[in-house]
């Protein structure tokens, strides 16, 4: 019978109450039991602490504390103590199917493997969301995710780890990286489902984070993704977005017209049309900016 790969897994955690613990308990279901589960609290305000550590203290995961610098720096909290030949990530709002870790591991008999990628679904099979909640999917599992992935323990330390410096789009760096020393899997079957949140989309906080692809751009060949090239028409940086923008103005007169409707349900819809239209403007000044910034040809 063939050895077993040994995993650990790491789980970043901030303000994540009884997602988290959901999450555990999925991770300790696995038909393939992890070496360790490392839980790594990122500063929490919340009850996060004291479950990690009450649940460290019953043997059943590692517990880390660090001061919260963001889940980059959780996650490489996580790979500093790891002691898998492998290490797997999941979100702490995630909830991972029975048979996810097997999926992903199996992956990894094929030596020519570095990284594998699973797929997220958001809520549950057939959710329907809300035409104002964000949705946060990977249903083909071609986006390096990091709240679904995993990669060779050895060369994750090699390279550094997740690159602190990214707020957004951490996991399509490293993987950017990871890249250099070979594939990286899609595993469909290793399935991982993201809790729904009910987040109002889009959030305007979020309108810079686009701004990333620039920086990575102008750090490595985005081709070098086989699995999820760089959504680009030349210099055009997310070119549907541009014409998602062009067909919200073109509406503009409807939709001002919709915000002053006595239908209540037809007010929110303008206001959230409306929401879309200053998001992908900003959205697309952070790209400018930063392309100005880092002295690369992306509109």
């Amino acid at each position: 019978m063939p050895t077993r790969i040994p995993v650990s897994v790491v789980v970043p955690a901030y303000n994540a109450g009884e997602r988290l613990m959901q999450c555990v308990g999925s991770l300790m279901m696995q038909t393939y039991p992890a070496a360790e589960i490392i839980v790594v609290d990122d500063g929490s305000t919340d009850e996060t602490p004291a479950y990690i550590k009450n649940t460290a203290a019953t043997g059943r995961i590692v517990g880390v504390h660090i001061v919260h610098a963001g889940r980059s720096a959780a996650r490489n909290a996580g790979i500093t103590v790891a002691r898998g030949e492998i290490i797997a990530f999941i979100d702490a709002d995630c909830v991972a199917e029975p048979d996810w870790l097997a999926h992903l591991v199996a992956e990894f008999t094929d030596d020519r493997v570095v990284g594998v990628t699973g797929r997220v679904v958001y809520g549950a099979y057939g959710y329907t969301p809300a035409y104002y909640e964000r949705v946060v999917e990977n249903p083909d599992a071609a986006w390096p995710m990091s709240g679904n992935c995993a990669y060779r323990a050895d060369i994750l330390r090699m390279i550094g780890g997740f690159d602190e410096t990214f707020d957004r789009y951490e996991d399509k760096e490293l993987a950017l990286r990871m890249w250099h020393f070979g594939e990286i899997a899609r595993a469909p079957r290793a399935v991982v489902f993201h809790q729904v949140t009910g987040q109002v989309w889009p959030d305007l906080a979020y309108a810079d984070s686009s701004a990333a692809w620039v920086r990575l751009a102008r750090r490595h060949a985005l081709s070098r993704d086989r699995n999820n090239p760089a959504p680009m028409w030349g210099p055009v940086l997310m070119p549907r977005k541009y014409g998602a923008l062009a067909k919200r103005v073109a509406r503009l007169p409807w939709i001002l017209r919709e915000r002053k409707s006595p239908d209540a349900h037809v007010r929110a819809r303008a206001a959230w049309e409306l929401r879309w239209i200053r998001f992908l403007l900003a959205e697309r000044a952070a790209i400018w900016r930063a392309a100005l910034r880092e002295r690369v040809l992306i509109v």
